[in-house]
């Protein structure tokens, strides 16, 4: 009975351990998928939702490093000083004897460390985005790595720490950073800043992946697909262990017997608890490309609502600046007229010889002087212009955005065997965007502009 509870005992162990690697398999298989699936995008393309962006690390008020004294936008570092013991301990050897041995025990130990970090922005060719990088899966670049010994100036540079037991007066120094200007890739969902109408890009729970990084995309893809691999000829050794011990445990069994009949059941018992795990993977295989292209999917929709949501900026943004131009140049033309006819009337009264009465007009020029601003049609315009470009600039990306969508989603769903679940789940390809004839004009934007006629002179 002992003997059956501990083979028990040892199938559920091994089995937890199958669902263990199960878990840790498809959760890099997940993260993968999501760097594949997303395009990376500029900065002023970032819209409301997941995004993949690459760019340089840019802060007006960047942090120091503790240990490099190099600017940057996030740093850990660590001062760790080593140890070495000789540790005497008693022990029963199979004999059932007390017995005594010697052992070193050496590593280090922490004295002191700190992560720092400080909203930056990402810079590319287009723009710039905010970044928050509070709870973000951080992958920074070693700034700084130093061994030293008692008598080395820096041992104590840093601060003097103290001493622990059985030391052998060996430091080691190490930071990890975001240099400022350092090159970034970033995986993370965008929201609206609190302080502007602006995108920022922070930690939220609901997403899948929050990833600033300063290596390269094709190296996390590489990574988390070697993961994946190495996690699945586990999960798979796993569970020929779990059928090895539950037919074992069922040829052990009380009152089983040794003919060929039996033997050959517990082997085709060992067969099915096998099975049962490499279906649970199959299954888990097909959930996770149904979710991910369910995903890429519903991301081509949402590019497809971010180009009407340009569309209606466009709309309401630039007839409202048009509004704003033309109640400055009335205004501006009002005010140019007054001051034409007050110009005349001096000149008239001049010209036939009688002097003007400036003290009559002084109170419409003091008026004038102080009511009228500077000439802003120039500025007006400037901004109108830079709002058009801005703009078209934003549609343009929305447009390019659902077309990279669109590209990678039919490039998913014909590719094999992902091409079978996207059947099974009659998922349909999706079209590109394409202008129609009429929009493939220029549009001239006709903006009325005042007349001014001069007095006489």
């Amino acid at each position: 009975m002992e003997d059956m509870m501990m083979g028990l005992a040892v199938v559920l162990g091994t089995f937890l351990v199958v669902l263990l690697f199960l878990y840790l398999t498809f959760r890099s298989l997940r993260r993968k998928r999501l760097m594949e699936d997303l395009p990376t995008i500029k900065t002023t393309g970032v819209f409301i939702g997941l995004v993949e962006i690459k760019g340089t690390a840019e802060c007006n008020w960047p942090l120091t490093g503790f240990l490099s004294e190099k600017p940057c936008v996030w740093q850990s570092w660590a001062i760790q000083e080593h140890y070495s013991r000789t540790v005497t301990e008693t022990y029963t050897d199979a004999k059932g004897k007390t017995q005594t041995r010697t052992r070193t025990e050496s590593g280090w130990r922490t004295l002191a460390s700190d992560k720092q970090e400080t909203v930056f922005y990402l810079q590319d060719d287009e723009g710039r985005v905010q970044v928050n990088p509070a709870r973000a899966e951080i992958h920074g670049v070693s700034t700084f790595s130093y061994h030293c010994r008692r008598g080395d100036p820096f041992y104590h540079a840093k601060g003097d720490w103290g001493s622990i037991a059985d030391s052998t007066h060996h430091r080691r120094f190490t930071e990890t950073a975001i240099p400022l200007h350092q090159m970034l890739y970033i995986v993370g969902r965008s929201r609206l800043r609190n302080d502007v109408v602006a995108a920022e890009i922070a930690y939220d729970k609901q997403s899948p992946m929050f990833l600033i990084s300063t290596k390269e995309e094709k190296q996390h893809r590489s990574r988390e697909n070697l993961i994946f691999t190495i996690l699945s000829v586990i999960y798979f050794l796993a569970a020929v262990g779990l059928a090895f011990f539950a037919g074992v445990g069922m040829a052990q069994a009380p009152g089983f017997s040794q003919d060929v009949w039996h033997i050959v059941c517990s082997i085709l018992v060992g067969i099915g608890v096998f099975l049962a795990p490499a279906a649970l993977w199959g299954i888990f295989w097909l959930w996770t490309v149904y979710n991910s292209l369910i995903g890429i999917k519903n991301r081509v929709r949402q590019a497809w609502s971010n180009i009407d949501v340009e569309l209606k900026r466009r709309f309401d943004l630039i007839e409202s600046l048009v509004n704003v131009i033309k109640g400055f140049q009335k205004y501006e033309c009002e005010t140019q007229e007054t001051l034409v006819i007050l110009r005349s009337q001096i000149k008239k009264g001049t010209s036939d010889g009688s002097t003007p009465d400036l003290a009559a007009c002084s109170p419409c020029l003091s008026i004038l002087i102080e009511n009228y601003p500077e000439i802003k049609s120039n500025e007006l315009f400037r901004n109108l212009h830079d709002n058009l470009a801005e703009t078209e600039q934003r549609i343009a990306l929305a447009r390019g955005y659902y077309n990279e969508m669109v590209s990678y989603y039919n490039d998913r769903r014909e590719r094999v065997p992902e091409c079978y679940v996207a059947t099974m789940a009659r998922l349909t390809p999706q079209p590109f965007f394409h202008a129609e004839n009429f929009e493939k004009f220029a549009v001239t934007l006709k903006i009325p502009t005042g007349t001014f006629v001069d007095g006489p002179s």
